[in-house]
């Protein structure tokens, strides 16, 4: 009776090695199924090769603050449920919300942010991106500036952020400075948000002038450094784009043949907002005089402005006839005479006493896009 048994084992043994074998050839067809199913897909969604362009934007997001004291001595006690804004965690949630939909609708690879309180609600406003929009911008960069109200600079970004740091440039706000890696690629970022033109104008001028000064020095320093570095300085600057703090001390040009081929400490910046038709280069508009501003810039180093075909930086500028550059404005974010649509409370007639307006800021973002360039050391490979 031993050998049946032993036989009847034998066979159940063969038998278990035939349908192992067998479930492992089939998982071995699926996995180069789903392999194959998903190489397709990278190929078509653009992600099997390196990233040849990216959407960069800036913002001043107006007054992204919490509902809770943070500043000393209480300069935040205005966006607190008690204040006379009646700062709620409604109300907060409502402007995260939409601040949200707007940069899902810009789609940016990286967006340079103004006037946010502190590191969490760039956080919150990142988590919102993704879990109402699905977009995953995934990296911040933030420094707590010195500024007595706590407004600070952020940079969020779909790539790897590396290299954060704050960089004075003598007001209370500082720049900040930080790395985005792209593939084996990066940009570096100055994010800055000059003196306001509230109060007394030869001051102010005066403070803008020395921000102006301490950037260009800071800028300078880095690209000797770095020459052939993507340098991209975006913010709010409170002056025009062809006002003297920027085109004079900055020397951030409006023309690109004044900028191309400049080096050096005689270096000259381009502004962008040049690329953008006359009439539609308003980003902030000042009601008490009626008139528009361009007081948001994103600005490029010279090397940037040289064809993506040619040698040089890791990423360069689009062409101006390429519309890329814009102020984004959706009907939506506008009032009906084309203004900015802020998120604040306003008195109104017929309305509540803490009616709020529900809106987004009170500035425009400035979009454009940057395009891969063929790396400088190809041009010495070719000498070789």
């Amino acid at each position: 009776m031993k050998r049946p048994v032993q036989y009847c084992l034998n066979m159940i043994k063969d038998f278990a090695n035939f349908l192992l074998s067998q479930l492992c050839r089939k998982f071995k067809t699926f996995m180069l199924v789903i392999f194959s199913m998903l190489s397709v897909v990278c190929i078509f969604s653009g992600y099997a090769g390196e990233v040849d362009k990216i959407v960069v934007a800036t913002w001043n997001v107006e007054n992204l603050f919490d509902t809770v004291l943070n500043q000393s001595g209480g300069a935040d006690a205005e966006f607190t449920p008690k204040s006379w804004r009646r700062w709620t965690p409604e109300r907060y949630n409502q402007k995260i919300d939409n601040l949200a939909w707007v940069i899902s609708r810009i789609n940016p690879d990286v967006i340079c942010l103004q006037e946010v309180e502190n590191e969490d609600v760039a956080r919150e406003l990142m988590d919102r991106i993704q879990s109402s929009h699905g977009l995953g911008l995934g990296y911040l960069a933030h420094v707590d500036s010195k500024d007595r109200r706590g407004i600070d600079n952020a940079i969020i970004s779909r790539y790897p952020i590396s290299g954060i740091r704050y960089s004075p440039d003598g007001y209370t706000r500082g720049t900040l400075v930080a790395d985005v890696e792209i593939d084996n690629t990066a940009i570096t970022f100055f994010v800055c948000h000059w003196k306001s033109q509230s109060g007394e104008a030869a001051e102010n001028i005066a403070i803008r002038t020395r921000q102006a000064l301490a950037v260009r020095k800071n800028v300078l320093k880095y690209l000797k450094k770095n020459p052939s570095a993507s340098v991209v300085i975006a913010g709010d600057f409170n002056e025009n784009f062809d006002d003297v703090s920027l085109v004079k001390t900055f020397e951030a040009v409006t023309e690109r043949k004044e900028s191309a081929g400049t080096a050096g400490d005689s270096i000259k910046f381009y502004n962008l907002i040049s690329d953008i038709p006359p009439d539609e280069r308003g980003s902030y508009y000042y009601a008490r005089r009626k008139v528009w501003n361009t007081f948001d810039s994103i600005i490029v180093s010279p090397m940037m402005l040289i064809s993506p075909e040619n040698p040089g930086p890791d990423w360069r500028v689009s062409t101006i006839e390429s519309g890329v550059t814009k102020v984004f404005a959706l009907p939506e974010m506008q009032e009906e005479d084309g203004r900015p649509k802020a998120y604040r409370r306003v008195r109104i007639k017929g309305k509540p006493d803490n009616y709020y307006v529900d809106g987004y800021s009170d500035h425009f973002p400035i979009v454009t896009t940057l395009l891969r360039g063929v790396p400088e050391d190809s041009k010495k490979r070719g000498q070789k």
